[in-house]
């Protein structure tokens, strides 16, 4: 695994009031899965909760069932997920959240695929 080390994620939007948290435990696996030896990019859903209307806690990662990935891209498909995402809600109380996916090889500048990627998920919400 490449060193790379963060500290737990708490952030807060004060004009709009918003907050996510992430504990150091969920950074630390998402690093480690992120740095493959082959140097493939990797990913997965963010899975958690609103604990109140301000607030989003992440408290854990789900692999897609399907993806198709490379040292340059990373695409998850969602077919099958959804009654895992029944399953996940009633059992635990656990919702989808987000997306993350690695760059191991690549810069972290934003491209224009993830502009219009993100930019598509705002019109869906």
């Amino acid at each position: 695994m490449k060193e790379l080390k963060l500290t737990a994620y708490n952030y807060h939007q004060p004009i709009l009031h918003l907050s996510l948290n992430v504990s150091q435990k969920l950074m630390d696996e998402i690093i480690e899965l992120s740095f493959t030896e082959d140097g493939c990019e990797q990913g997965g859903f963010l899975i958690g909760r609103y604990p109140n209307d301000n607030t989003a806690v992440i408290e854990g990662i789900v692999s897609p069932i399907c993806r198709k990935c490379n040292h340059s891209s990373f695409i998850r498909y969602t077919d099958g997920m959804q009654s895992f995402w029944n399953s996940l809600y009633k059992e635990k109380g656990l919702i989808y959240l987000g997306e993350w996916h690695s760059h191991p090889s690549m810069s972290a500048t934003v491209s224009y695929t993830h502009l219009r990627a993100h930019e598509t998920s705002l019109h869906l919400v």
